[in-house]
């Protein structure tokens, strides 16, 4: 019962990241009927799209930082994002902030559920 909640936030992240991918694997394919809700943005609509959502972009921007933590995709990309975006200081802030909080979360989230696995598996001497 005690590791319910970690379940709980590892299957949000598992979500958050399906939600991506499924987001990405529709960019990718653009003229397919199944993907007919993802706007079809040139950059300047997509950068003045991120821009309109004020401070929502920068938390967004944060939350894939986060998230790659979790799901290997390249980082590069939000990064060089964040710098078009939001200018180059702002964004590296932006994206250093997200980094560093996936890192910590990472390490909560491996210290929760490594400990007992590692005490399973190994022995008591």
């Amino acid at each position: 019962m005690k590791y319910l909640k970690t379940f709980f936030i590892a299957a949000a992240v598992l979500i958050m990241g399906c939600l991506f991918f499924a987001c990405l694997l529709c960019s990718l394919m653009q003229d397919s009927p199944w993907c007919a809700w993802w706007p079809h943005l040139s950059a300047a609509e997509s950068m003045e799209f991120v821009k309109s959502w004020v401070y929502w972009g920068v938390l967004a921007s944060i939350g894939m930082m986060i998230l790659h933590s979790f799901i290997p995709f390249p980082a590069e990309f939000t990064a060089i994002a964040n710098g078009v975006i939001f200018g180059p200081v702002w964004g590296a802030v932006i994206t250093w902030a997200g980094a560093m909080l996936g890192a910590f979360l990472a390490f909560l989230l491996a210290r929760r559920l490594g400990q007992p696995f590692v005490r399973r598996v190994l022995s008591k001497r």
